[in-house]
């Protein structure tokens, strides 16, 4: 199984807001209607994982290797999700900082 950027984060950078979010983008969404699609994925991702978690715990499914992928999906969408805010945070502070 591939793993996708996350949630459309990672392909943000690579498609317009119109196909970045399956191509039902509102005219006028931007990067805000992007950012708000990108963390409603990355929740899903996390409530999954924690579904899974649960279900392995309570002997509701055998399927180790099922429940890894998807903690470590969530994992990995979370840890980009910082950074990409890091980064955002950084430039903000910069553009701050600049003397006009």
């Amino acid at each position: 199984m591939a793993i996708a950027p996350i949630s459309g984060v990672g392909a943000a950078a690579a498609t317009t807001p119109s196909t970045a979010a399956g191509g039902s983008s509102k005219a006028g969404g931007g990067f805000g209607h992007l950012l708000a699609d990108a963390l409603d994925k990355l929740d899903a991702t996390q409530v999954q994982a924690a579904k899974s978690s649960e279900a392995i715990a309570t002997g509701q499914t055998q399927d180790i290797g099922k429940v890894a992928m998807d903690i470590e999906e969530a994992s990995l969408s979370l840890q980009l999700a910082v950074q990409v805010r890091n980064k955002v945070v950084d430039a903000y502070n910069d553009l701050f900082r600049m003397q006009i």
